[in-house]
């Protein structure tokens, strides 16, 4: 129990250095921007009582980003949901749906990257998203056949426990499919 208190502890005093002190590294994207602590959580006691204990590979969010840390407006959450509450996300709606580019992007099969050059060149939305890649840039377009299975060679790493990039310079040397995906042929 003493750990969860202690990272409670943590997190209350990091939301405080970020709003409050002008040389934390994060202050110019809270405190800087107006982010305030309620004066509420001025005390630890209070913040431990709204928010409970700080469950275990979670963190705080603010449900709305521009608006301060109170207990309306606070929530523990994953770090991937955290991460897609920022407010540096870029948002794009296609036929009514908003979704993120990186969420657009793994629909579609795309690089978020890719998406984004299109849309700096001025390409219309739907078609930034909805336009298949050229071969060459397509999200894992290489597809690598091995007796009768045939997978990406993302795949592969993944199963062969072989970076990707290693895979596709064997493959690019000649090497053989099933040659390329095996560990012990960096041996010999």
């Amino acid at each position: 129990m003493k750990r969860k208190r202690n990272r409670l502890r943590d997190c209350w005093n990091a939301m405080h250095a970020r709003c409050s002190n002008p040389k934390h590294p994060s202050f110019e994207n809270y405190g800087a921007r107006g982010i305030r602590v309620c004066r509420r959580w001025e005390s630890f006691d209070a913040f431990a009582a709204d928010m409970g204990p700080m469950p275990e590979r979670m963190e705080l969010d603010r449900r709305d980003n521009d608006g301060h840390y109170s207990p309306h407006n606070c929530r523990w959450v994953t770090k991937r949901a955290n991460n897609l509450n920022k407010r540096t996300n870029r948002h794009l709606t296609i036929d009514g749906e908003t979704r993120l580019i990186s969420e657009w992007a793994a629909i579609a099969g795309l690089d978020p990257n890719t998406i984004g050059t299109r849309l700096s060149r001025g390409e219309p939305v739907s078609r930034a998203v909805l336009r298949p890649a050229s071969r060459a840039n397509r999200k894992d377009a290489r597809l690598v056949t091995v007796g009768d299975v045939t997978r990406s060679l993302t795949e592969w790493a993944r199963e062969s426990g072989l970076p990707r990039h290693t895979i596709a310079s064997r493959l690019k040397l000649g090497w053989s499919p099933e040659r390329a995906i095996t560990r012990e042929a960096a041996h010999g």
